[in-house]
């Protein structure tokens, strides 16, 4: 350097400087709080320096008390694999990490008994976006190890999307379990009418259905409103239920004893709607009717029940309304297999006075209007406790 650069250096007089900062999208503090509210708890894991990932943690929500720790990569490399074990339960924020530290960080998480999920866009990512139990990479400005790494791949590359998606797995997960419930608790309700005819009647029973009225009641009176289950919105709770744990199971919760409860009561009234009209000197055929308009009406009471995982009284029934088509066309189909001549040829069906059917009618309400009401009277842990009627 010669002496003029030396003089020109001298002379300069500092006027201002320039920052450029790179923010957060507004919408992720929302994303991180609604992600929180549903027991996912998000960590940070960057290459930037400490004091900015900290900052920007704290910004959107991240990191919300002292607790919650901040680490180096340096600091990874001086801790055992127990030590990161015990660590990573109140980490917020992992700075200046290496892919091996990506790796380290999903490792312990997932010996923790935790789910983890890692995001990613470059190909240092890829390691522990292969090792994770869900593997999210960007679809914009990912590379392609990374997303062939990954187990799904985020057209928006926006953090909200993903916890919209987790509302929308949860919503599809919960249809699912009123599907089933409404689905198994109506075939127990079938088996235990029978069942209950030969435990009453001994080895050679009077059958209270017949085969085709079972039938019937699969394929139209159950199948078709059950399948509407799959409209159902979001229950309001939602997204404040923590996370299933890795080795709940479809029928956890007490949903088999629910389903086992509510089918054999349904059951045990079809088979005492048969019984009566027999004692009253009403036809075999006609109390096979009977019976058989009792388990189906039974079956639509308790698909408005089904639809929630609280209580009919707590969600409109005009909510949905594929289901209330779906149910008016099962009840008018059943009607005209008891009314019309193909029916009592098909199913062996009389028809019923007015009186009688809507006899049937209000009787089959009774174990579902009368068991929700008891949810709503002595609250829903008391009978998740006794009964098992309420998931925990």
């Amino acid at each position: 350097m010669d002496q003029s650069d030396e003089a020109a250096q001298q002379r300069i007089v500092l006027l201002g400087i320039h920052g450029i900062m790179d923010p957060p999208r507004s919408e992720v503090p929302i994303a991180v709080s609604e992600a929180n509210g549903a027991g996912i708890r998000t960590v940070m894991i960057t290459g930037d320096h400490a004091v900015t990932a900290q900052a920007i943690a704290e910004q959107i929500g991240i990191r919300t008390s002292d607790a919650q720790t901040v680490h180096t990569g340096v600091e990874l490399d001086q801790m055992s694999d127990q030590d990161l074990k015990e660590m990573v339960q109140h980490a917020a924020v992992f700075a200046r990490v290496t892919p091996e530290h990506k790796l380290r960080i999903v490792n312990a998480m997932q010996e923790n008994g935790e789910v983890a999920a890692m995001t990613g866009d470059g190909v240092n990512d890829a390691p522990a976006l292969r090792a994770a139990d869900i593997g999210v990479a960007m679809g914009i400005t990912g590379t392609q190890v990374a997303k062939d790494s990954a187990a799904l791949v985020l057209l928006d590359d926006n953090f909200s999307t993903i916890v919209t998606a987790v509302r929308e797995g949860r919503r599809i997960f919960d249809n699912l379990l009123k599907f089933i419930r409404q689905a198994l608790t109506a075939n127990v309700a079938e088996v235990s009418t029978i069942l209950f005819a030969f435990l009453q009647m001994g080895a050679d029973p009077l059958l209270p259905i017949t085969p085709l009225m079972i039938l019937w009641v699969n394929l139209v009176s159950d199948g078709l409103p059950a399948l509407t289950l799959g409209f159902e919105k979001a229950e309001p709770d939602l997204m404040q239920r923590p996370p299933r744990p890795r080795d709940d199971n479809l029928f956890g919760g007490g949903m088999k004893e629910r389903i086992l409860i509510r089918g054999m009561l349904l059951g045990l009234l079809t088979f005492y709607v048969f019984q009566e009209f027999l004692e009253r000197g009403a036809s075999l055929e006609h109390a096979q009717t009977a019976a058989f308009m009792t388990l189906i009406f039974a079956q639509i009471w308790h698909i408005f029940d089904a639809r929630t995982t609280s209580t009919l009284y707590r969600k409109s029934p005009l909510g949905n309304r594929t289901l209330l088509g779906a149910g008016s066309i099962s009840i008018l189909l059943s009607l005209l297999a008891i009314y019309t001549g193909a029916g009592h040829f098909v199913l062996g069906t009389v028809s019923l006075p007015l009186s009688h059917l809507l006899g049937v009618f209000f009787i089959a309400a009774l174990p579902t209007l009368l068991l929700s009401a008891l949810k709503e009277m002595f609250g829903l842990k008391w009978l998740c406790r006794y009964l098992c009627l309420e998931r925990h």
